[in-house]
């Protein structure tokens, strides 16, 4: 055989073998789905799939290794639980700061001859710790619940680790595993467990000082263990050599620098295209940290992660930032991160910002918020917020989140975190915020308050907004709540809209059935009033309907409307046209070619109108440096590749390829000159 032309034959995978067919030469494998090989080989072409195929064929050598992640409250024994499945004698337990990894290692069930080796990580009960523990929850791992069998299954909250588990491993087994049974026989509702978490496998009871149920556990364990989805998967010979040396690397050998890795890597004779893919394979077991999709994070790799989860842990239990309620300044990063290196305290600093434990502080480098250690009493918010309902043509907005089951950690202080900047006011607390949002209309301003407040006992979280025009701001925080609450996969949520019929209807409608409802009207239960249902949508999210353009766009209209109306629908056209280009930016942003510049200019010598520019006139592109914080045109401006300026010489033809994307602008854009001549020729949008 010379020639395979597999194109377009929907394979998840191909035999390695077929790479060692002596006289191909030929192989075509586009228009795949190759979903059992991962996505970084793939989308580098058939060359490197052939590849890491013939790699696995050459010296293809099964991974018997997976995750096993330990958690439960503080003090039910996770740590000596461990010691207990490794034969090892029984100590009285020590409390775990941050987290604890070590090496379970099993016989295979079927297999006698194979060990399975499990990167076992015991995570610290206190709940201070709880938030840490997104950095290293993933799925394709194995998870055991342990819980105190004398203190009673509900207080060790297994529905909050089971909700949390859920959210962020839907995929993942579980075990339940109870202990101190010596003292107490571990009751629970299994069956209604099961039934509303089917990753549960089973529940176990142990003693951990007296060894009894422990040999079970260890049995079921290396069955679930053997089914994991990439237990045993081949490895390319060279993968495992240096899976190996990253486990026996020295203590004091914590880290890499990104093309430090790489090279590293490339030493030990991985081949340029498979290094990404190890990488994260790496990641997920246990054996590195490596966060692939940051760009800021992606430049460290780290080859120990209990060092990281302890000197996280270190500022989250510091008194000193305990008493200044979570402030983090230089002096205490310091003295916490006395021994290691500055560019690594930074690293830390920006990795816990990242996932949304802390931030600086006002555009102050020297100080950051740890949100995390938040005031738990309410502050008092009353007098700010109720005050701008003094303030003329003052309106509300408000949409309610309610979760199914236990709220896992982090909502809302992560979200805190990612809306700092609106946190001028320094009205927060755990559970609640007030944001403040000042916009410039005109030559006026306009302020506007947001009330972000968890309620823990339903639970459920409310966003309202009041201002004079609070459709921006909102639009604004329930994207951010959005992106919070992603976090989660596995999170159930319902969201909720309040009835507009009178001011003070108590009843609330489902936002999906809203978005779902074919009648233009609903009615109201209290009021037995209809109430149209695209104006509630279009207080959450107004971009949803064209109700603004079309009443813009009655020009014969526009002299008989009062000055302050149209200054409202003016301000609002443009809020809908900013959050369509942040709509699209992010979604450009998502791309694989989103890491060259996909933001330009277009310019003409002679400054005609674009018009005039279709009709034969040549028009410049420049492309724009999109580094965070210092966009700018690249280069010096002149037509020439290497200055990031080209030349467009069939503009007509350009302009119709880039019709699709211009039409939601236009029918805006068409309207908006008219008005702004009519309300104020000042008015700048």
């Amino acid at each position: 055989l010379q020639s395979l032309d597999l194109r377009g034959n929907g394979l998840t995978t191909l035999p390695p073998e077929i790479t060692l067919l002596p006289e191909l030469q030929r192989y075509e494998l586009s228009n795949n789905p190759f979903s059992e090989i991962e996505v970084p080989i793939v989308e580098q072409g058939s060359s490197a799939i052939w590849k890491f195929l013939k790699e696995i064929a050459l010296s293809g050598t099964p991974n018997w290794g997976a995750k096993l992640v330990v958690v439960g409250q503080g003090g039910v024994g996770k740590t000596c639980l461990l010691r207990a499945l490794k034969g090892e004698p029984y100590q009285e337990q020590e409390m775990t700061h941050g987290m604890d990894v070590s090496e379970l290692k099993l016989v295979h069930p079927e297999d006698p001859a194979v060990k399975m080796i499990l990167n076992a990580w015991d995570f610290a009960g206190q709940e201070i710790n709880h938030a840490t523990h997104q950095f290293f929850l993933t799925n394709r791992a194995l998870f055991l619940l342990v819980w105190n069998a004398r203190h009673g299954w509900e207080a060790n909250k297994l529905y909050y680790w089971l909700d949390m588990i859920k959210a962020r491993s839907p995929e993942s087994p579980i075990m339940l595993v109870a202990t101190q049974t010596d003292e107490r026989e571990a009751t629970l509702p299994f069956a209604e467990l099961k039934k509303n978490y089917p990753q549960i496998i089973d529940h176990y009871a142990v003693s951990n000082k007296t060894g009894n149920g422990v040999t079970d556990l260890r049995d079921s364990i290396r069955h679930q263990a053997a089914r994991l989805p990439r237990m045993g998967q081949l490895w390319p010979e060279k993968w495992l050599s240096v899976r190996d040396k990253v486990r026996t690397l020295p203590d004091d050998k914590r880290c890499f620098q990104y093309e430090e890795w790489m090279t590293w890597l490339d030493n030990e004779g991985v081949s340029e295209g498979s290094r990404e893919v190890l990488s994260r394979y790496l990641h997920e077991l246990g054996d590195i940290l490596y966060f692939h999709d940051n760009e800021a994070l992606k430049e460290v790799v780290i080859l120990k992660p209990k060092w990281v989860a302890q000197h996280i842990a270190r500022a989250l239990e510091s008194e000193d930032v305990i008493s200044q309620k979570g402030f983090f300044r230089k002096a205490e990063q310091r003295k916490i991160w006395q021994d290691i290196e500055s560019w690594m305290r930074e690293k830390l600093i920006d990795l816990m910002e990242e996932y949304d434990l802390s931030y600086k502080t006002d555009n102050n480098e020297e100080i950051s918020l740890i949100v995390e250690r938040l005031g738990e009493d309410e502050t008092d918010y009353s007098e700010v917020w109720d005050g701008i309902l003094q303030v003329g043509n003052c309106k509300e907005i408000s949409m309610r989140y309610q979760f199914t089951g236990n709220l896992p950690p982090g909502i809302p202080t992560w979200f805190i975190a990612r809306q700092h900047r609106f946190n001028k006011l320094r009205l927060h607390w755990k559970r609640g915020v007030l944001l403040s949002k000042t916009d410039k209309l005109g030559n006026e301003e306009a302020r506007h308050l947001a009330l972000v407040a968890l309620k823990t006992r339903e639970p459920s979280l409310s966003l309202q907004v009041r201002g004079p025009y609070p459709d921006n701001f909102f639009a604004l925080l329930k994207d951010g709540l959005e992106l919070t609450l992603e976090r989660y996969p596995g999170l159930e949520i319902k969201r909720f809209v309040p009835c507009i019929c009178t001011p003070d209807c108590p009843r609330e409608y489902e936002y999906e059935i809203l978005l779902k409802r074919t009648k233009q009207t609903i009615e109201c239960p209290s009021s037995e009033k209809d109430v149209l249902v695209a104006s509630m949508l279009h207080a959450v999210e107004w971009d949803r309907n064209e109700a603004i353009l079309s009443r813009m766009d009655k020009q014969d209209e526009i002299n008989s409307k009062r000055h302050d109306e149209m200054l409202l629908i003016v301000y609002q056209a443009a809020q809908y046209l900013s959050r369509q280009f942040l709509e699209q930016f992010r979604e450009l942003q998502r791309l694989e070619e989103s890491r060259v510049p996909n933001v330009f200019v277009l310019k003409q010598s002679d400054r005609s109108a674009i018009g005039r520019a279709v009709l034969g006139q040549k028009i410049q592109l420049q492309l724009c440096c999109q580094y965070p914080g210092e966009w700018h045109p690249v280069g010096k401006g002149e037509v020439g590749s290497e200055h990031g300026c080209y030349e467009i010489t069939d503009p007509a033809k350009w302009v119709k390829t880039m019709t699709p994307y211009l039409k939601k602008l236009q029918g805006a854009l068409k309207v908006i000159k008219p008005l702004v001549s009519v309300v104020s020729p000042a008015l700048r949008l």
